[in-house]
């Protein structure tokens, strides 16, 4: 009985050419224990060891601890690929919040630069119109001044045409009185003509100081209501101009609100294309970044096959078309091949019909086999037994 019979923890092979087992085994409660058994069935280690287990479970044993060593390492790997992209990940955050930052700012300036440009295109359009206006006022004030004064004009000939015929009327009525008096056959006319002068001097006076008071009484009733009807003309010539101001205002206002309109497009517009260019090279850059990652990975896992191809001493495999011919020329070539009658065994031990065969003896026949026309020889006889 060998040390490790019915304490085996666990199995492998330790070389490539699967030709020595490494066991495992508890030695008391704690202790694990290695023992190593070559494959020779005349070794009684190696018959104790196949009483408990079968070449089958080591080569299993073996596979799964190598992928599990492979899964182990890739793992590493993925985790660094990991790592690599969060840290790169926030880089690139960085950089694309400076980048939209950026961006943002230039389409900031671009707007206040564009909203500059056209508050000042309106305040020149404001202030021409402005002035336009001013100008329609003034020419309509003048006009209406010389109406005013043509009528004034008018007004005052009218008073003054007035004064005249009352002070001919006067005067044919003085002279009317004169020639009575005389006519009547006053002695003392000089003296009389006198008086009557001086009387009728008193009376042309008051008469001339009460038509003129009725003049300037008319001339003021008559200016007021020129000045009324100038209020109104005023008012009225005002209120066109008022109304011609507030309709060019109007007008400018909509200009203005358009050109507003299209610079407001125009800068949402940019916005809008500069996003897009932004969005463009961020997308390229997490393509790169992502292929950078990718690139890493896949160089560790060809770094990991080197580094186990070199510690186990195996050629780096090499893909050879499968042809019918090839397989032959193999086969042919290896039939003796240690390497290769062994690799052909573990895959025919592999296969269900063998695994599930319940002959002992023709298994051993396959495990005892020497060349590959042996192994497909046992084969053969496990395939027959089974149909």
């Amino acid at each position: 009985m060998a040390k490790f019979s019915g304490k085996i923890k666990s199995t492998k092979f330790v070389d490539t050419s699967e030709k020595t087992i490494e066991v495992l085994y508890n030695e008391g409660t704690d202790n694990l224990m290695v023992f190593f058994v070559p494959i020779d069935y005349g070794n009684q280690d190696f018959l104790d060891l196949m009483d408990e287990i079968t070449l089958e479970d080591v080569q299993d044993s073996t596979k799964l601890y190598f992928e599990s060593q492979s899964q182990a390492k890739h793992k590493a790997i993925e985790q660094a690929a990991k790592d690599m992209l969060a840290v790169w990940l926030v880089d690139i955050q960085k950089e694309i919040d400076e980048q939209v930052t950026r961006r943002f700012e230039e389409v900031d300036e671009y707007k206040s630069q564009q909203v500059a440009l056209l508050q000042s295109e309106m305040s020149a359009e404001i202030e021409k119109r402005f002035a336009e206006v001013d100008e329609y006022k003034i020419k309509q004030t003048r006009i209406l001044q010389a109406e005013v004064d043509e009528q004034v004009e008018s007004r005052f000939g009218e008073v003054d045409e007035y004064k005249l015929e009352q002070t001919r009327i006067l005067q044919t009525e003085v002279d009317e009185q004169v020639e009575r008096r005389v006519a009547e056959g006053y002695t003392k006319v000089d003296e009389y003509k006198e008086e009557q002068n001086r009387i009728l001097q008193a009376e042309v006076d008051a008469q001339i100081e009460s038509r003129y008071d009725e003049v300037a009484l008319y001339k003021e009733q008559q200016l007021k209501i020129l000045e009324d009807e100038i209020s109104l003309q005023v008012e009225s010539r005002f209120g066109e101009v008022d109304e011609y101001k507030e309709e060019q205002i109007k007008i400018l206002q909509a200009e203005i609100d358009e050109q507003v309109k299209v610079r407001y497009e125009e800068a949402d517009q940019y916005k809008i294309e500069q996003l897009k260019v932004l969005q463009s090279e961020i997308d390229q850059q997490v393509v790169a970044r992502y292929d950078e990652a990718d690139q890493y990975r896949d160089s560790q896992i060809t770094q990991v096959k080197a580094e186990m191809y070199k510690k186990f001493n195996m050629s780096v495999p090499t893909v050879n078309p499968v042809t019918p011919k090839n397989v032959a020329d193999f086969i042919i070539n290896n039939f003796e091949d240690e390497d290769t009658v062994f690799k052909t065994k573990l895959a025919i031990f592999d296969l269900p019909e063998v695994k599930n065969s319940p002959s002992r003896e023709m298994k051993m026949k396959v495990r005892k086999a020497k060349s590959i026309p042996q192994l497909f020889a046992a084969y053969n006889e496990i395939q027959h037994s089974n149909s």
